[in-house]
């Protein structure tokens, strides 16, 4: 989970742990990119506002470093718009239904 707001940030990880998920934050895409290393998630959500460099960033910097099986990468944002299409599995437009993001997350 890549969320600069570390409200929202921590009460989505915490649900994500809380149905058995390995969930870890990061509060801006470099944090992010440095979970990579030690850390190959299935899914990644990404905020597409974030500090340093935008998610659309974060989620081809992915695709470059795990060229085969790389996760499925969801975008959340207040603005769709930003989120370029080839980048994402999905977009969820802030805010969103929990139930729409644990769907997302049951078919990844």
């Amino acid at each position: 989970m890549v969320e600069d707001d570390a409200d929202l940030g921590e009460a989505l990880v915490d649900l994500l742990r809380s149905l058995g998920h390995e969930a870890r934050l990061a509060r801006n895409a470099p944090s992010a990119l440095r979970l990579l290393s030690p850390f190959h998630p299935d899914v990644l959500v990404v905020d597409i506002v974030l500090p340093v460099f935008d998610g659309n960033l974060v989620a081809e910097e992915v695709a470059r470093r795990i060229p085969i099986g790389t996760p499925k990468v969801f975008a959340m944002t207040s603005r769709p718009e930003l989120a370029r299409a080839s980048s994402f599995d999905g977009v969820f437009k802030k805010p969103f239904a929990v139930d729409d993001l644990l769907a997302a997350l049951g078919g990844a």
